[in-house]
């Protein structure tokens, strides 16, 4: 059974922060209120303990692909380390991240398009 680790973040790019780890959803929850602040919201990211390390196949590099509930249309791609990715969907109270391996920045969207528009068909009920 792999174990999740519960991060609470905060920030986006230069400024993203983890302010606290948590064994627990539950814990995470309780303590989320402590670190919001005026200035600055928080959300709890999952992510698991111990995942097994991709290695991408020759011609692909890793990408991360994030795609922004509060802003329709936002779409950031950045290539990331390979060893820290988790491959496939990680939903967030803000965002869903799509984590591929890929040609390129082009390739790397049309995975994630197909992607978001089956997590969309799933989520209406179509598919």
């Amino acid at each position: 059974m792999t174990k999740t680790a519960y991060l609470i973040t905060a920030g986006q790019f230069d400024d993203y922060q983890v302010l606290a780890v948590f064994s627990s959803r539950e814990r995470a929850e309780a303590a989320l209120p402590a670190y919001v602040t005026p200035q600055q919201s928080a959300e709890i990211e999952e992510l698991p303990l111990d995942p097994d390390v991709a290695v991408p196949p020759d011609g692909l590099h890793a990408f991360v692909v994030n795609r922004y509930s509060y802003a329709p249309g936002r779409i950031d791609v950045c290539t990331g380390p390979a060893s820290t990715l988790l491959l496939g969907p990680v939903l967030t109270q803000n965002k869903t991240r799509f984590e591929c391996f890929a040609r390129d920045r082009a390739h790397a969207l049309q995975l994630a398009a197909d992607h978001f528009a089956a997590c969309d068909a799933q989520q209406a009920g179509i598919a």
